[in-house]
């Protein structure tokens, strides 16, 4: 009977440990597939984000500092959403009148670091590389009469009193000296109102070597005029100096 009672027992408890081993087992792989399954929302989570798309602007072409962005500048290009960084501009609306503070490349992101409000910027960044802004006060007829506007081009006629001979008067010689100059800007007087008035100042494209040949012509004394070029005329020309000597002899006035 005793004997009996312990094989029960035995028994009992073999089917006690297979039950447990086999309930551990399917716990453990219950587990398993909840992982498995989890890691295959992931990835596939994963692969819808990469796959969503957003449309962006990016550069067409390389911009140099100091461009002021027009339409022909920038493409709109759909990128995965993951690969946008968050300060990149979105809206190719937030792109109108900005300049380019930073050079940025082609198919490069447009950031609010990158750019400046044109009325914001400072006027050194729409300069163009190799070009210094000569300031030159409104003296000429042509640019008193308020006909010379931003993107027009001037060349300078200037006369210089030249010394020939000892003991006589200077001669003055004028001559095309400077050509196809771009107007930077022009600059005028304002009231109290806000209003502008006449224009005073001529803001004028020019190289370095030519900001200080007409700095000295106005140091030696010279005169400065102006000449405005048709916006269809872009090439030099040739125009020979006049000299009072020459003046004369052109016109028979000796």
């Amino acid at each position: 009977m005793n004997r009996r009672y312990g094989w029960l027992f035995i028994g009992l408890g073999a089917i006690l440990a297979i039950s447990t081993g086999l309930l551990v087992f399917y716990l453990i792989r219950q587990q398993e597939l909840r992982a498995i399954e989890q890691a295959r929302q992931e990835v596939q989570l994963a692969a819808q984000r990469s796959a969503a798309t957003i449309p962006i602007p990016v550069a067409a072409r390389s911009l140099e500092m100091g461009a002021l962005i027009s339409s022909p500048d920038l493409v709109v290009k759909e990128f995965p959403v993951d690969l946008v960084p968050p300060t990149a501009i979105t809206s190719p609306q937030e792109l109108e009148n900005q300049i380019t503070i930073v050079p940025i490349g082609a198919g490069e992101f447009f950031t609010a670091r990158s750019l400046a409000s044109a009325t914001d910027a400072p006027i050194s960044s729409q300069i163009p590389a190799g070009k210094v802004l000569f300031a030159f006060p409104v003296l000429d007829l042509l640019a008193e009469l308020d006909i010379i506007r931003p993107g027009d081009r001037l060349d300078l006629l200037l006369s210089v009193p030249v010394e020939v001979d000892l003991g006589r008067d200077p001669i003055i010689v004028t001559g095309v000296t400077l050509q196809n100059i771009e107007v930077f800007r022009v600059i005028h007087s304002t009231v109290t109102d806000g209003s502008e008035t006449a224009p005073v100042s001529l803001l004028l494209l020019v190289d370095p070597a030519e900001a200080v040949l007409i700095k000295q012509v106005k140091d030696v004394g010279g005169v400065v005029d102006f000449t405005l070029r048709s916006i269809r005329d872009r090439e030099p020309f040739t125009a020979p100096s006049i000299d009072t000597d020459a003046l004369m002899s052109r016109y028979r006035l000796r």
